[in-house]
Formats: C-alpha cells, structure tokens, sequence
C-alpha cells in the first residue's frame, strides 16, 4: 500500500479547508450590501487546526477562489486584497491558538480568545480597505463613509460572533478527522 509522505498530506488538508472556506462563504444572506456568511468559521477553525502559514494559505486561496467564481468582474487587486485579508486572520488565529496552548488553557477558551484575535484582525483590515475604496477611490464624502464603515462593522461583528461559536463546535470533530489523516 503506498503512504503518503506529509508534504503531501499538508496539501491535501490544506485544499479542504480552501474547499470548505469556499463553499460556506456561499451560504450567505445579504444585509444591505454586506454579507452575513459562514466561510469565516471555516478560517478561524483552519487556524485552531493548522500551522499559521497554512491555515493562512488555506483560508486566503477559499476566499480568493470565492471572489473568482462568484464575483469574477472585481478588479485583479480586489482577489489579491481578499487573499491577503483573509490570510491575515487565519494566520493571526493560528498563531494566536498556538501560542496560548503554551499557556495551559482550557480549549474553549482558547479558541474564544484566538479566534476573536483572528476576527479583529480581519475586521480592522476589512474596514480599512472599506474606507480606502470610498472615500479616496470612489470619492465619497467622510459622513457617507463613516455611515457605511457603521453598517460594516455591525454585520462584520455578527459575522464574527457567528464564526467563533461555529468554529468551536466543529473544532473537535475536525481535529480527530486531520489528525486520523496525518498519522
């Protein structure tokens, strides 16, 4: 029987997490023009179950692949800007995550406080980009800005809380079924 070398296996549990992150950002319902979606949960608990490079890369290449499928007439640097985004808050979650297992707390709370970490981290960058794009590419003025940046950060905290409760509960299910693959 052949054996995979870990390499390889990294990869292919990198490809399903992008796979998961790409397919629950779908499930989605709109709140004006923001989406309330569960692809966050699935980089969040890329985070608590991969390294941070990978579950970095795992989420940034499921969102990236998301924008190219479902939104493919967004400017090139909108999928970089995406990756890149998305790639910070699970790289920050993972990070986060592994650190303060050296802190000896209990699970739950460990992924409460590494995923809200990821979540703010994706939140600041999401707004900033936000505020870039209206205010200086589109031209808006400040109160318009600062009236969506509002409505962002509103679903965008919906979003996050939603995403840390459902990563937590799929974190053990998932665990056992990686670490059943790579051993």
């Amino acid at each position: 029987m052949l054996t995979m070398n870990r390499e390889l296996k990294n990869i292919i549990i990198i490809s399903l997490f992008a796979a998961l992150v790409l397919i629950f950002s779908k499930i989605e319902f709109r709140v004006m023009e923001t989406r309330i979606h569960l692809g966050n949960s699935f980089c969040l608990l890329s985070g608590f179950i991969l390294s941070p490079i990978s579950a970095g890369l795992a989420a940034g290449i499921g969102s990236l692949f998301f924008d190219l499928l479902f939104y493919p007439s967004s400017m090139p640097a909108e999928f970089l800007i995406t990756f890149l985004n998305k790639f910070i808050m699970s790289f920050t979650c993972s990070l986060a995550y592994h650190l303060l297992l050296k802190k000896n707390l209990n699970a739950k709370t460990n992924i409460i406080i590494s995923g809200f970490i990821g979540q703010l981290s994706y939140i600041a960058l999401y707004l900033i980009k936000t505020y870039i794009q209206r205010r200086y590419m589109l031209g808006l003025g400040q109160e318009v800005v600062i009236a969506e940046l509002m409505v962002k950060l509103g679903t965008s905290t919906i979003n996050a809380i939603f995403a840390i409760i459902i990563s937590s509960i799929l974190y053990a299910p998932a665990k056992r079924a990686v670490k059943m693959f790579i051993e």
